[in-house]
Formats: C-alpha cells, sequence, structure tokens
C-alpha cells in the first residue's frame, strides 16, 4: 500500500497547485454573509476531532473520502490511485460516510483517542 499513499501524496500536492492557481483567479463576492468566525483552538479541535473518525475507516474507505471530499478529486482521479474501477470507487465513498455520519450520530465528540464508535 505504499504506492497508494505515495500517489495519494502526488494527487493531493498536484490538487493543491491547481486550487492556488485558481484561488488567485477569483474574485471577492459581495453581499455574502460573513461566517461566524471561530477561535484557532476551535478549529484545531475539530479538525482533530474529524482526523481521528476518519481513522476509524477501512484505507480504502479512508483515501476514498479524503479524496474525493477534503480534496475535491474527481472519481476518475481517486479509482486511478486506489486501482480499481470508478463503481468501486463510489461505494467506497458512499460506504465511507455512511460510516462516518453513523459514528458521528452514536458518538459525537469529543471522542477518546482508541475508540471509533464501535462497529469497524
Amino acid at each position: 500500500m505504499c504506492l497508494v499513499r505515495e500517489s495519494c501524496r502526488q494527487l493531493v500536492a498536484w490538487r493543491r497547485h491547481e486550487l492556488a492557481a485558481h484561488d488567485a483567479d477569483r474574485v471577492a463576492l459581495d453581499g455574502l454573509p460573513e461566517l461566524p468566525s471561530m477561535s484557532i483552538e476551535d478549529v484545531l479541535a475539530q479538525r482533530e476531532w474529524f482526523e481521528h473518525i476518519l481513522r476509524c475507516l477501512p484505507e480504502n474507505q479512508r483515501i476514498a473520502v479524503d479524496l474525493r471530499i477534503r480534496c475535491s478529486c474527481s472519481y476518475e482521479m481517486v479509482s486511478a490511485v486506489l486501482g480499481c474501477a470508478e463503481a468501486t470507487t463510489r461505494v467506497h465513498v458512499w460506504r465511507g460516510l455512511s460510516r462516518l455520519r453513523q459514528i458521528v450520530r452514536d458518538q459525537p465528540p469529543p471522542l477518546q483517542d482508541d475508540e471509533c464508535g464501535g462497529v469497524v
């Protein structure tokens, strides 16, 4: 699986580069409501909590959800990283998101370091 992880790293680096190029071209939108401000501690706590529940997923589901949702990669790109069919990738994402919903519903934050909500 080291090859998969390295492919993921390369894909994420490429995707971040692409997003940065698009961010430079974006125009500020007027009239949008401001988002509520959050402290750095709150943001870091939410990120740590999300990372924890993401680790509760099997590896293929975790990679698929991470690339598809957090990195905005297409199913085609994710399937290339995982080395499986696009339909299989869609199933990995769907099952991963379903499992994350179940974990959040069953055990909202904060989570214990060694708990993944029971059923894995």
